[in-house]
This record gives C-alpha cells, sequence and structure tokens, in this order.
C-alpha cells in the first residue's frame, strides 16, 4: 500500500528517529529494520555519519558539480529540498542490505553472513527501491537505486564485482560513504566488524601478495588487511566523484598510516606490522606508476 502522506522532503534534514518511524510504517516493520536500527557498524550510526558527510560534500560543490545536480533535481521534478533529501536518504540506506530479512543472522547481530556480505549493495537497492515505490517516489527510484547500489564501487581492478554509478546522486553518496571509510575513527568501526565476522586484527600466514589482492567484494585474513586498503586506496574520481572530497580524501589518508603503526603498537606487534606497512606502501606505489 503507498503512502501518499509523505513527501520526499519530508526527509530533508530530518532525523534518524524520523527515518525509522516511517520505514517501519511504510514497509510494514521488516524485521531487517530492527537489527538495521541497532548495528554498531553498519546500521543507523554509520548510516547518519555518512549523511552528515554527504551534506558536506553538497556544501562544497564546484559549480560544475552543483549544475549536474541541479539537472538531476529537475528530473527528479521536485525541487531542492527534495534531490537533498535523495542524497540523504542513499546515504542513510547505502548498508541496508548487510541485514538478514528474519533480523537474526549468523552473527548474532543480524548481519548476514559474510559470503552474502558481498551481494549487499543489490539487496539494499531492491530495499531502498521498494521503500520509494510503496511511498510513491516514483521519479527518485532511479535515483535512489543507483545511489545505493554503487556505493561500494571504486574502480575495476579493486573492486570488480561492484557497480560504477551512473549519477551524481549516485556520486556523492559513494564519495560519502567512502571518505568513512578513511576517517581516524574508522579503524575502530572496521575492527568491530571483523571482530563480529570472527577475523583477527593481525593474521601471519597471509601473505603481501594476499593482502594486495584483497577487494571488499571478499572476506580478508584479517583486519590489518583492510585498513592497509584504507590506507593507501585511491583516491581518484571513479571513487571520489566531486572536487571537495577527493581533497578530504588525501587528507584523510595521510593521517591513516601514523593511526595504524598506533594500533600495531597497543597490541605489541610494531615489529610485525610497520614491515608490511613500509612493504605495501611500496608495491602501491610501483603499481600506481
Amino acid at each position: 500500500m503507498q503512502k501518499r502522506d509523505l513527501e520526499l522532503g519530508d526527509f530533508h534534514n530530518c532525523s534518524g528517529e524520523f527515518f525509522l518511524a516511517k520505514m517501519n510504517d511504510v514497509l510494514q516493520s521488516p524485521l531487517w529494520l530492527d537489527a538495521f536500527a541497532y548495528d554498531a557498524s553498519h546500521g543507523v550510526e554509520h548510516g547518519l555519519n555518512t549523511l552528515h558527510l554527504a551534506n558536506e560534500l553538497v556544501d562544497n560543490l564546484n559549480p560544475e558539480e552543483f549544475a549536474r545536480l541541479k539537472a538531476e533535481s529537475e528530473k527528479i521534478n521536485s525541487g531542492g529540498a527534495s534531490v537533498d533529501a535523495v542524497v540523504q536518504i542513499g546515504a542513510f540506506l547505502h548498508d541496508c542490505g548487510r541485514f538478514a530479512d528474519n533480523g537474526n543472522g549468523p552473527t548474532g547481530r543480524g548481519l548476514f553472513a559474510k559470503e552474502v556480505q558481498r551481494y549487499h549493495p543489490e539487496i539494499g537497492a531492491a530495499r531502498a527501491v521498494d521503500f520509494f515505490a510503496r511511498a510513491g517516489f516514483f521519479s527518485a527510484i532511479p535515483y535512489i537505486h543507483d545511489a545505493v547500489i554503487s556505493h561500494e564501487f571504486q574502480n575495476e581492478r579493486l573492486t570488480p564485482h561492484y557497480i560504477p554509478g551512473r549519477t551524481f546522486i549516485g556520486d556523492i553518496v559513494r564519495a560519502a560513504d567512502q571518505l568513512g571509510w578513511l576517517l581516524p575513527e574508522s579503524f575502530d568501526r572496521t575492527l568491530r566488524y571483523n571482530n563480529d565476522i570472527g577475523q583477527p586484527f593481525y593474521s601471519p600466514s597471509a601473505s603481501m601478495e594476499e593482502r594486495l589482492e584483497w577487494t571488499s567484494s571478499k572476506p580478508s585474513s584479517d583486519s590489518l588487511t583492510v585498513m592497509l586498503c584504507q590506507t593507501f586506496g585511491p583516491t581518484d574520481e571513479r571513487r571520489f566523484g566531486t572536487e571537495y572530497s577527493r581533497i578530504l580524501a588525501t587528507e584523510y589518508q595521510s593521517r591513516l598510516k601514523g593511526r595504524l603503526l598506533d594500533f600495531a603498537r597497543e597490541r605489541g606487534l610494531s615489529k610485525e606490522v610497520s614491515g608490511i606497512v613500509e612493504e605495501y606502501e611500496a608495491r602501491v606505489r610501483e603499481l600506481k606508476n
């Protein structure tokens, strides 16, 4: 049943509580939404953090980028506040596909199993489209679909199983999510999530080739592998689709190396990890050249 009393603009700068209440109303309280509401790694907290980053990117668009967003707003045919709402809903919901339909995944926190996680953009996009269709936001459906389904894409080598974005709204949501991966506190989130799925901080059996070839579409041997990718991953336009997001990405990454070495020192692994970091950085530099 469509909820015709809702307007897209109602979601502009709304609270997390409003999001959840309206989604529960429109979608008739799906169990996955309960898990999403309480998960600390990929649920509401992460969704709101990504939303705030997306707002910052929108506030700092250059004139050409602003024109692109305005053009998409005109296609949605519902005004500036509503196109901002599509960006914000996409940012809020981008990881909702990580949570099992029955709300009781194998981690005990409602997450799908590791082998299903790689499909979370498709699952999440389908859920977001269902929400928009039931709410009657038909003209915005292509944009919310693109924003969610493309949020994991970095480039064809690192994320070959993920779909590149086709809309500027999708570019903004993807850049906001990827920036969240580069914040200093993002390492705490990486550790928490990998702990939830049973991965240690450091596995001595992981080879350098395995670490270099790891992508977010497959499980890692340890958190260190993910953190190396966070610290030395690409910061180009394919991944960060706004000029301001590329500036922030370069700034954030410059701080991550020291944070990673601090993590290793706190765990008595300075010697092992510092050698891995040095070799990984050199190998990535060679690949870029």
